[in-house]
């Protein structure tokens, strides 16, 4: 899907809660080595045939405002998801690379900038 004018970025953590974030606050956003993937479930062939369709990041990088709303991003490595949003509320997602580990995601890497800025990235690199 092809978003115009981005309005807000959501960050789905591995717990369910989630950071959302205006783009007036978002100063770098990149998402790359994105592919597809999909699956289906029918083990116990009891549904219609259901295929769903996934997208991954490589690599995802956003630098924000240092602004205590955020302060979650820093506190704990777990982003799973971002979700895009228009300002139609139109929307596309995309799984972020996860590591080995069930709650700390060890390719997530945060950092403060001495220009008040949060710098976050998650990066398949960061595992190898």
């Amino acid at each position: 899907m092809q978003l115009k004018n981005i309005v807000r970025v959501e960050i789905a953590l591995e717990n369910c809660e989630g950071v959302t974030i205006p783009m007036e606050d978002v100063r770098y956003i990149s998402a790359t080595d994105i592919t597809e993937s999909l699956r289906s479930n029918n083990i116990l062939m009891n549904s219609e045939e259901l295929i769903s369709y996934y997208r991954h990041a490589g690599y995802f990088r956003i630098i924000v405002k240092d602004k205590p709303e955020y302060e979650r991003l820093t506190e704990w490595n777990d982003i799973a998801q971002v979700h895009l949003y228009d300002d139609e509320e139109n929307h596309d997602w995309f799984f972020v690379h996860w590591g080995a580990d069930d709650y700390d995601n060890s390719a997530h890497q945060s950092l403060r900038r001495h220009r008040g800025e949060l710098d976050i990235t998650v990066t398949k690199e960061a595992n190898e």
